[in-house]
């Protein structure tokens, strides 16, 4: 059994060789969105072929359990079971469905989700002003994204919260199941918040930069003089260039349909609640 157990672990370490023999650190090795594609099977910049191999593989596993739970919905449709049934199963699929949405979104918006990522800060007036003209330039690239996300949290959540509350209420005894839908409806709306608080971080400090560059005395510093014409119109028109652009909104309004923010949050939480109170007539 020893010799047995031995061989086996000789083969794995000589599978794991074999993988990363040819490893390429340009291509190979990841950061934060590039784990996420991964992860989700969307995107793999690998040109190692045992590597894209073994991830063409994960990328159809990772899929199966989504199919499953949606051919069990049907099936519960079908034999008209109790509602409580449908809505578990319903919670998956939703689940499923707005995680490869969530994925083909990014997919879709790498490349300006990639300079967002290059983005840096620094501390110089006017670099500060370059920095902010790109920032916002890159965040117009990637709103649709944004916005598109944005719609799909903000109904996905009431319904999981509302089909959850609905499971759970029904239960007499708590399961792993159980545990695992508490979880994840938690971990839904905490996700929900955070969106929401940072939308609303983010507006707040786009608005605050006009006022406190208005609030500097810099009007009253800055006097002409013929020897610095330049300097002096330069430094009015960087002024006057960050105020104009930090009073524009950051337009993180769902396409029209609602600014994404946390009084939307708890908005919300009410719609979840009215839909739950509905849904309890059926059970």
């Amino acid at each position: 059994m020893v010799a047995f157990a031995r061989k086996l672990w000789n083969r794995f370490n000589y599978f794991l060789r074999a993988l990363t023999r040819d490893f390429n650190y340009v291509t190979d090795q990841f950061f934060g969105l590039d784990w996420l594609v991964v992860l989700a099977g969307v995107r793999f910049g690998s040109e190692h072929v045992k590597l894209r191999r073994c991830w063409n593989v994960y990328r159809w596993l990772i899929y199966l359990p989504l199919i499953v739970v949606f051919w069990n919905l049907v099936v519960n449709l079908v034999n008209r079971a109790k509602l409580d049934l449908v809505l578990s199963c319903l919670l998956g699929v939703v689940g499923g469905i707005v995680a490869a949405l969530r994925a083909l979104l990014v997919l879709w918006y790498y490349e300006p989700l990639q300079e967002v990522r290059r983005y840096y800060l620094q501390e110089e007036l006017g670099n500060c002003v370059e920095l902010h003209v790109e920032f916002l330039h890159i965040k117009n690239k990637i709103r649709p994204m944004l916005n598109a996300t944005f719609v799909i949290v903000f109904y996905s959540t009431a319904l999981t919260l509302a089909s959850g509350a609905i499971y759970l209420s029904q239960l007499k005894f708590m399961t792993i199941f159980s545990l695992v839908i508490l979880c994840y409806c938690v971990g839904v709306a905490l996700e929900c918040f955070c969106i929401t608080r940072m939308v609303n971080t983010m507006s707040e400090s786009n608005a605050s930069i006009a006022q406190k560059i208005y609030n500097l005395e810099w009007p009253k510093n800055l006097e002409y003089d013929e020897t610095y014409n330049a300097e002096y119109h330069s430094v009015r028109k960087t002024m006057t260039t960050v105020m104009v652009m930090a009073q524009q909104p950051l337009r993180l309004n769902c396409f029209g349909l609602f600014e994404f923010t946390q009084d939307k949050f708890y908005e919300l939480l009410n719609m979840a609640y009215s839909l739950y109170t509905f849904l309890k007539n059926f059970v």
